[in-house]
């Protein structure tokens, strides 16, 4: 076998596709967010390419040829060729590596916390208007560990918080961290959120028709419980945002999203 990285243009792409006398089934889901790499240029060069066997066919790297095919873009990507025909039986049977995995080798802590919070507020703060399903919802791991690096103090301190205050049916880490996160952007002080995680998950000492109180009464209901993280994220930032302008909440209505909300400017001390 022999390795080396090559641009693949499409009309590369194209040909070695052509020479599949049969090629397998695609994954649309998979295609599109391939294509959709390409297109912001995300795109890396990896370990994972093109494997070609020593008669021409294409082994492994169907979805990057069409997705290059596709979209009319060139990528560089390392080729292997002379590979065996009897490893495609083998090839992609591994563990992917998750977003958590990559944080952890680069010394994060609460990392399954840590990754589901980057990977929600990267949706939250780039697809505000779409719904978060499909190859939207799909964040690489090289863009959850660039998310981390720009501010690994604040990341970290927004997952330790979610872990040590989490609540069944009320506070998930995930997407409780991914709020922290863009309160503290807004400008909201450590000191306040930790305030709110507490209020949140304890429910004590709150005046009558306070927006915790509202949101922890729905979610102990058993039809108010809200299944997918952009649904609670929305929420919480609703609750927030009540609580700091005072309104008064009797019943807490789910938040309605896309578009999703936005979190209130914090105050200047």
């Amino acid at each position: 076998m022999e390795s080396k990285t090559v641009l693949i243009t499409p009309e590369i792409a194209e040909d070695l596709l052509n020479r599949n006398p049969i090629n397998r089934p695609f994954s649309a889901s998979n295609l599109r967010f391939l294509k959709s790499q390409l297109e912001s240029g995300d795109w890396k060069v990896t370990h994972q390419g093109i494997a070609i066997a020593e008669n021409g066919l294409v082994l492994d790297g169907q979805h990057r040829l069409k997705a290059i095919q596709e979209t009319g873009i060139s990528a560089e990507m390392l080729v292997t060729t002379n590979v065996s025909e009897s490893v495609f039986s083998v090839l992609d049977t591994g563990k992917k590596r998750s977003g958590a995995d990559v944080l952890s080798i680069n010394g994060a802590t609460h990392t399954h916390c840590l990754a589901a919070s980057i990977k929600n507020f990267i949706l939250y703060r780039d697809n505000p208007d779409l719904v978060w399903k499909g190859p939207v919802g799909r964040v690489t791991n090289s863009r959850i560990l660039d998310e981390y690096t720009r501010y690994q103090k604040g990341w970290q301190w927004a997952a330790k918080l979610s872990v040590n205050y989490v609540m069944p049916n009320v506070l998930l880490p995930g997407p409780f961290g991914s709020f922290l996160y863009a309160a503290m952007q807004k400008g909201h002080p450590f000191a306040v959120l930790e305030k709110f995680a507490e209020n949140l998950k304890e429910g004590s000492a709150l005046e009558k028709h306070h927006p915790i109180l509202a949101f922890r009464n729905r979610c102990f209901l058993s039809s108010g419980k809200i299944q997918h993280p952009q649904g609670w994220l929305a929420n919480y930032i609703k609750m927030f945002n009540a609580s700091i302008v005072g309104q008064e909440m009797k019943i807490f209505k789910q938040q309605a999203y896309p578009p999703m909300p936005f979190v209130v400017k914090g105050y200047s001390p």
